[in-house]
């Protein structure tokens, strides 16, 4: 967040007037859940280099990351394979729990 309001606002000290950083790649070493990053191609609010940052940061994290192509951060829920992409990733989660499960 920091940085997209720092390249947004250059003019401005958005790094002492932010409250909030959101710094996703400085936390994500701790990450060690699956994870799943669909991002936009033509994403105008995050730069792809933002994304890539994060996507290499998750060391620890099984990753997968999707670019849906031709679109954008504001319509990226609209592409096609956004909704079978996530309800496949949280179906493969599902499972992977209900395979540890044993019964009383």
């Amino acid at each position: 967040m920091e940085s997209v309001a720092a390249r947004a606002y250059p003019l401005f000290p958005v790094r002492l007037l932010l409250k909030d950083r959101y710094l996703s790649s400085d936390k994500a070493e701790a990450i060690t859940a699956d994870t799943l990053i669909l991002y936009a191609e033509r994403d105008e609010v995050v730069p792809a280099v933002n994304t890539q940052a994060l996507i290499t940061a998750l060391k620890t994290a099984r990753v997968e990351a999707v670019q849906l192509s031709g679109t954008t951060h504001n319509n990226i829920a609209q592409h096609p394979d956004f909704s079978p992409l996530l309800h496949g990733f949280f179906r493969c989660l599902i499972l992977q729990q209900t395979t540890h499960y044993e019964s009383p």
